[in-house]
């Protein structure tokens, strides 16, 4: 269990992200809410890039030094991104940045499983990974409120100061033993006949395809929201630099208390009573948007990070319900990537429309759409009996 134990340092370290709480506004000092949305499609669209090599990246060098380098890259892309002279630097760190992401992403879940695997102790992997996302949760949680006070003293130190962690997280991943058993080898002919098999099953019938396109409907938005729009109201609220770092902290905690009580009532509750009950919730938090002062603005957005785990839980079990077994990683992954995909496309032109029209609106309008996807979604739910083939 030692390669655990560094694992667990590995995640804490990887997860002090002291810039949580006050990204939009360094953001903002290289120009208006036009560059966060450039910022913001230069990051998903570099992710969503860098995913697909890196699992092979992964599985040529090892996962060891796989570790070592992503932590390294990370360090020195948020260093660069804490000193960075203009928009163009900025881009760049962002692209080295969700370099090393990439290269973690897959990596890291692997090592936990064959680093168990090598002591028979796989059947802990799902308690050990829910401990990390605990350990990530709580972290972020405490970096987050020290990140706020930091941003007073130094703009871009709280990029600086996670910079350092990342490349201590490298210095622990050197300690790291390499597993003897290795889980998966990368295929690219099997990998892309798995995810072509895997985004059929999304749309396998009548049913399936309505039921896809619903939940996509729904996810598109609350991405956007949980990515961006959040924090651009914090920032509209007029909430400072201190504050924004202790609402992020509160935001963190309101996350991991959403993810503990959607466990607990998708044992008690109906499913879609649990969907459909934390998707008004969610929608009527969007629609008070312009009406609200900052009290009670920065309390909608602590509603949207506590029943975002409940409906994000609740789409994964939908999907898991509707998909053959064997396809079901691959099927939630191809899911994740439609989810990527408009998001990419929409979050510029909507922060770019931040600069012309209030946040508050803007929000509000996202609202409006979730009231169509609900109806969409309602629909379906209505017509299982008749479209299911069952």
């Amino acid at each position: 269990m030692r390669n655990v134990k560094l694992l667990y340092i590995i995640n804490a370290l990887y997860y002090s992200w002291f810039w949580l709480g006050i990204w939009v506004l360094y953001y903002l000092k290289f120009g208006g809410f036009s560059v966060v949305g450039l910022l913001e499609v230069v990051m998903i669209v570099s992710t969503i890039i860098f995913e697909i090599p890196t699992g092979a990246i992964g599985d040529l060098l090892g996962k060891k030094k796989t570790l070592i380098i992503a932590c390294f890259l990370a360090g020195v892309a948020q260093i660069w991104t804490g000193v960075s002279p203009s928009i163009l630097h900025l881009v760049l760190a962002l692209v080295l940045l969700n370099f090393g992401g990439a290269l973690r992403s897959g990596t890291f879940e692997a090592m936990i499983y064959d680093s168990l695997k090598d002591e028979g102790k796989e059947k802990q992997y799902m308690r050990v990974v829910s401990n990390m996302g605990a350990v990530r949760l709580a972290t972020l949680a405490v970096v987050s409120l020290v990140g706020g006070i930091m941003y007073k003293y130094g703009n871009g130190l709280p990029y600086i100061v996670n910079g350092i962690t990342f490349l201590i997280a490298a210095v622990v991943a050197s300690f790291l033993t390499e597993p003897r058993i290795d889980s998966e080898k990368f295929n690219l002919r099997n990998y892309i006949k798995q995810n072509v098999i895997g985004f059929k099953q999304l749309f396998i019938n009548h049913y399936s395809a309505l039921r896809t396109i619903g939940l996509l409907l729904v996810m598109m938005v609350t991405l956007i929201v949980w990515e961006g729009i959040n924090d651009i109201l914090s920032v509209k609220y007029g909430f400072t630099a201190t504050q924004l770092g202790f609402l992020s902290s509160i935001f963190a905690l309101a996350g991991a208390g959403g993810s503990v009580i959607a466990g607990k009532l998708s044992e008690k509750v109906d499913h879609n009573i649990l969907y459909f009950g934390s998707l008004v919730l969610y929608i009527l938090s969007m629609l008070v948007s312009p009406f609200v002062g900052m009290i009670v603005g920065g309390g909608t957005i602590l509603l949207r990070n506590f029943v975002s785990p409940l409906l994000d839980n609740e789409t994964s079990t939908i999907i898991n319900n509707q998909v053959e077994s064997k396809y079901r990683a691959t099927a939630l992954s191809s899911f994740s990537m439609l989810t990527s995909l408009p998001y990419a496309i929409l979050i510029f032109p909507i922060t770019a429309s931040i600069d012309r029209f209030p946040a508050t609106w803007v929000a509000f309008s996202l609202g409006l759409f979730l009231i169509l996807a609900f109806a969409v979604n309602l629909f379906v739910f209505k017509r299982k009996q008749i479209l299911s083939p069952d």
